[in-house]
């Protein structure tokens, strides 16, 4: 699991899709995430940054991935394997 961290005035959607690219110039779309990893792009509100509240907020998406992606049938989740 790829955790990214923003700032507060970027959006989890935003976040996540700075991580495309495309494989070679002639691709006419764009792939996103990373290849073999869960991306994870927590959100928070306010001021407030990683610290805290925030940090509660990462860690509680981390542990909800396994259990989303296993209700949707998705590939499991290893949130024992996490860069940030």
């Amino acid at each position: 699991v790829l955790v990214t961290l923003s700032g507060t005035s970027i959006t989890a959607r935003d976040s996540a899709d700075a991580y495309k690219m495309k494989l070679n110039d002639k691709d006419p779309e764009y792939r996103f995430g990373i290849e073999g990893a869960w991306l994870l792009a927590p959100t928070r509100h306010g001021a407030h940054n990683w610290e805290g509240p925030g940090r509660r907020t990462a860690l509680s998406a981390l542990a909800a991935l396994p259990r989303l992606a296993q209700r949707l049938a998705l590939p499991l989740v290893d949130a024992s394997q996490v860069a940030v």
